[in-house]
């Protein structure tokens, strides 16, 4: 098998070439010029491994820990809509099918994600034009239904309007929504573009760190208040703002703390596909909030559907699977 290398495009991606030049100036400072390759050579085996390595994650599936190479996952292709995931247990990679009709030896119809699969059509089509140099067609990218991640909220029905794709252009005057034919003036439009755009810009420049916890969760309160009657609860920059609060919300608020995971649900169910470990970790710790609520028809029902996408995808002896299973006893137990 070839491995992808795209030595073309990393010279010419400015911010690739300046890394690669770092790397080079340290290996040759430590080893010596005449320990090592061509430039040239050691170039492509840079751009080998920077365009197939791996993320390594911890065994909760949580948190990246290191970068690695493995040449058979190399063999499948990415997709926005992904049949399989891989999972780590040190550097042990697993690819697992998230559905039980997945052949993972067809290499051709079984697919998993290079990236975080909780962003925009826009947002994942850049990250993977800037990384890996493709322009994605998957199935899920083809989808014009995607574009909910990106819709208004309808001022009449209060339902999700899709601003982009086929349904709008960027020369419509008026866009009108499907669900009761309101007209939603070009004005109204373009305050939404705005708010996403800046929304993105501030969760690019990581504004919020700069901030005290309070202070933090004051403005991104203010935002969220402002921001629900423009774009739709689905909407994918709306739900990065609930995403940012959370951390920042005391574990005593637990009433506020299930309001936020239940507003941001609908989302995470559009952006992952059934039994992903990221949507099952959520439906996990909306299931915890409701037990800590003395909620327990929800709490049960919210980590039961959570065990069985964990059991089905990581197995039931699972670090994970067996963290839900304590949680559902305990609701149980009620």
């Amino acid at each position: 098998m070839e491995l992808a290398c795209h030595t073309d495009n990393m010279r010419q991606d400015a911010q690739a070439w300046r890394k690669f030049e770092s790397i080079y100036e340290r290996l040759t400072a430590f080893y010596g010029q005449k320990a090592l390759a061509d430039k040239d050579t050691v170039f492509e085996l840079h751009c080998r491994n920077y365009i197939n390595r791996h993320a390594i994650s911890d065994k909760a599936y949580l948190k990246e820990i290191g970068k690695g190479l493995y040449l058979d996952l190399c063999a499948y292709d990415h997709s926005c809509a992904p049949n399989t995931i891989y999972s780590c247990n040190g550097f042990i990679a697993t690819l697992r099918p998230l559905s039980s009709n997945v052949n993972i030896h067809d290499t051709t119809t079984t697919f998993y994600s290079y990236i975080d699969l909780f962003a925009s059509k826009e947002q994942r089509k850049r990250m993977l034009k800037d990384t890996w140099y493709f322009d994605c067609q998957c199935s899920r990218c083809s989808d014009d239904t995607e574009h909910v991640l990106t819709s208004a909220l309808c001022d009449s029905c209060k339902k999700p309007l899709c601003i982009f794709g086929s349904r709008a252009t960027a020369h419509a005057q008026d866009t009108t929504c499907p669900n009761c034919n309101t007209v939603c003036s070009k004005e109204r439009v373009m305050e939404a573009v705005k708010t996403m755009r800046f929304t993105d810009r501030i969760l690019e420049r990581n504004e919020f760190d700069l901030m005290s916890t309070a202070i933090a969760r004051n403005f991104l309160s203010d935002l969220l208040t402002r921001y629900a009657t423009i774009l739709s609860p689905v909407n994918i920059y709306y739900c990065r703002l609930i995403q940012a609060i959370i951390p920042r919300i005391d574990s005593t608020d637990q009433e506020d703390l299930l309001g936020y995971h239940l507003d941001a649900l609908e989302c995470m169910k559009v952006c992952y596909p059934l039994n992903h470990p990221a949507l099952a970790f959520h439906l996990m710790n909306i299931g915890i909030l409701c037990t800590n609520l003395n909620k327990k028809e929800e709490a049960t029902d919210y980590l039961t559907q959570s065990q069985s996408m964990l059991n089905f995808v990581l197995g039931d002896d699972h670090f994970m699977s067996n963290a839900n299973r304590k949680h559902l006893d305990r609701a149980n137990a009620f």
